[in-house]
């Protein structure tokens, strides 16, 4: 706590490694203490502790050093001379555990996996074998790919969104998501597919187009050595696995890789994979409506705009962590960062979160407000998530903050826009919005608003809801 109170990094604890052999061998059990059961308990004191600290993450050393054998892992004569705990061949093993930590405390992990079909989710090509010929079931090598659909649907339902890129018929491949028996994933999963006889790097685009999302947010697997390659030298920001031969082994493969993890799981990140799939429908209904203000309007949109509070800072740091492209400042605060933002007197943390005639979409968007005297507000964080651009949300946001400054006595409002290499949507909002620029440079671009003269026209096909008072 000491360290807390005067930092706001981020901090990985390792825990203890259980003992190989027991100071008293196999009666160690029997023993009251037992040797394996107190560091056990100390492993578990530690795992208590980190859950009561913001920003503080347990690395489990004790199952890494078994994952890739207790045996190996200290080299005996390296800690005698010089007092190295681990072997060098291992320390790559560790290396590898930290960047679980730190990709997604850098927003660099990724969000979308991509899949091909034949020899990928079952065995065989649905165009020559049929859906009674294609290998999925409860015998070798039927097995290994529905293995391999149930590691995908883990990633499903912590927060993954998944998508389809396959050359096939696609009245084919609904029949098998329909009608096999064997198959763990169903339409339901997926919040994209392209499934045609089109060049797999053009599907991938349209696939990150429709579901707003940069290229290097994929990760793309898929059984052909031909297809891996052009997709590695025509789009390489996408991640694309190299996959083995063999489907036994398609299951290490993917919990090996080290882009999904996540530092909190929440509402959010369970229901992410409906909410996407959801924007089928409202596509569909889009497409129906004679203008996008009739759309707006039979969307049925109700927003909620809160203080943050204890229950909604994970999300709202995990947005912060996260979010690339329309992000005004990709300004990536901790969770005690906001903390310490909610607690003083000089900022207000607000988050949006959205409904509408398909559901509920959770928060999607974070303002952070700074006071920087009685008269000047400043805007330090801005940001909304990609699935619900297009939807004037951004606009009702930003109108409502900026009755929230007046409110507090604001005469002047200002917008800060850092530019990034994946934020260029976010680059003329304020513009669009009755702000000026005052300074700019290479590094950033600072704009004002004078609130008491203008004002950000609240969209009226939102019902809005808010504990701010």
């Amino acid at each position: 706590m000491a360290f807390r109170n005067n930092s706001s990094s981020a901090i990985i604890i390792h825990n203890f490694e259980t003992p190989i052999r027991p100071s008293l061998g196999v009666i160690d059990s029997q023993n009251e203490p037992s040797q394996k059961r107190s560091i056990n308990e100390i492993n578990i004191t530690i795992e208590n502790i980190a859950k009561e600290i913001r920003g503080v993450y347990v690395l489990d050393y004790d199952n890494l050093t078994a994952l890739h054998g207790k045996l190996k892992w200290q080299d005996d004569k390296m800690w005698l001379l010089a007092k190295m705990p681990i072997a060098i061949s291992n320390y790559a093993y560790l290396a590898d555990e930290y960047i679980r930590f730190l990709k997604p405390l850098k927003g660099l992990n990724r969000k979308c996996l991509v899949l091909d079909l034949d020899n990928t989710l079952w065995g065989g090509i649905l165009g020559e074998d049929g859906i009674n010929g294609i290998k999925l079931g409860n015998t070798y090598p039927g097995n290994a790919f529905v293995s391999f659909q149930k590691e995908i649907l883990n990633l499903y339902n912590k927060g993954i969104i998944l998508a389809i890129n396959s050359k096939n018929n696609e009245t084919d491949v609904m029949e098998v998501f329909s009608k096999h028996p064997d198959m763990i994933l169903k339409t339901k999963h997926f919040a994209s597919w392209r499934i045609n006889w089109q060049d797999k790097v053009q599907n991938m685009i349209e696939i990150a187009e429709e579901l707003n999302i940069g290229l290097d947010s994929i990760v793309f697997i898929d059984d052909s050595p031909v297809e891996r390659e052009l997709m590695k030298m025509n789009l390489p920001d996408v991640l694309t696995v190299d996959m083995p031969s063999d489907p036994v082994q398609y299951c290490s493969i993917l919990r090996e890789l080290t882009d999904f993890e996540i530092l909190s799981f929440s509402d959010e990140d369970r229901k992410r994979g409906e909410m996407y799939h959801s924007q089928i429908e409202r596509k569909k209904l889009q497409e129906s409506s004679t203008s996008l203000e009739d759309f707006y309007r039979s969307l049925d949109m109700k927003i909620v705009i809160n203080l943050a509070d204890s229950h909604s800072i994970p999300r709202i740091s995990q947005l912060i962590q996260k979010t690339n492209q329309f992000n005004l400042t990709t300004r990536r605060h901790s969770e005690s960062d906001i903390q310490n933002f909610t607690e003083s007197s000089d900022y207000r943390v607000f988050y949006v979160r959205l409904f509408d005639k398909f559901g509920d979409n959770g928060i999607v968007g974070v303002s952070v407000l700074k006071k920087n005297n009685e008269i000047e507000w400043e805007i330090d964080t801005f940001l909304m998530s990609c699935r619900v651009l297009g939807r004037t949300v951004e606009t009702a946001f930003l109108s409502f903050i900026t009755d929230v400054a007046k409110k507090e006595g604001s005469k002047l409002l200002y917008g800060i826009y850092i530019p990034t290499k994946k934020n260029q949507p976010a680059s003329d909002f304020y513009k669009l919005h009755g702000f000026k620029v005052l300074e700019q440079s290479a590094e950033q671009t600072k704009w004002i608003l004078d609130i008491e003269n203008n004002i950000i026209t609240f969209p009226e096909w939102f019902k809005l809801e808010t504990n701010y008072e």
